[in-house]
């Protein structure tokens, strides 16, 4: 689930559902890394693709497959860092 607005005009948005069909890494990362994108087919995805999954119902085509970058939200609560 897509936790905020990334792209409002093409589908991608606050509580948006999609299906993780890879993760992509950079060469030599860690465990504790963040990954480069998370590769997710998203039903509500409007924009720009390059691939897509199998044809699904109503998607002959298939489901469009979407890049989506990580962030990381750092906060304090209680006195902690948290992210």
């Amino acid at each position: 689930m897509i936790s905020h607005n990334i792209w409002q005009e093409q589908g991608l948005v606050n509580a948006t559902m999609g299906v993780v069909e890879d993760v992509v890494w950079e060469e030599g990362a860690e465990r504790s890394d963040l990954p480069l994108v998370v590769l997710v087919s998203c039903l509500t995805y409007k924009g720009p693709t390059l691939c897509h999954t199998e044809p699904w119902p109503g998607f002959p085509e298939g489901v469009p497959i979407v890049p989506i970058a990580p962030v990381k939200m750092t906060w304090q609560t209680h006195s902690k860092t948290c992210s």
